[in-house]
């Protein structure tokens, strides 16, 4: 399922957002998931997001808290959802977890 205007013109604020389930959710679990995003985005001004719901088989698993770790994590992820994360500095993960 996409929530997505069928007339969207993007701006340079777009995000795509991928909820990985492993299993169905209700009405009130989907509205409670778009509800803490929509809190986490809601501080960017201007912004345009698309919301997806891809059913995963297993839960993502990585070496917490290596480096190698979150190599395993974004490659998981980037397979999983077909998507091409980059990420140069995974220091930046350990900062943003012990916070």
């Amino acid at each position: 399922m996409e929530i997505f205007d069928d007339e969207f013109e993007p701006n340079d604020n777009h995000i795509r957002v991928i909820f990985g389930l492993l299993r169905d959710i209700t009405e009130e679990e989907r509205a409670f998931l778009l509800s803490f995003m929509e809190s986490l985005l809601s501080f960017k001004p201007s912004i345009d997001y698309r919301v997806e719901y891809v059913e995963v088989a297993n839960e993502l698993e990585f070496d917490y808290p290596e480096e190698k770790g979150f190599v395993q994590l974004v490659n998981q992820v980037n397979s999983l959802f077909d998507v091409t994360i980059q990420i140069t500095d995974y220091s930046s993960f350990n900062n943003l977890i012990q916070n």
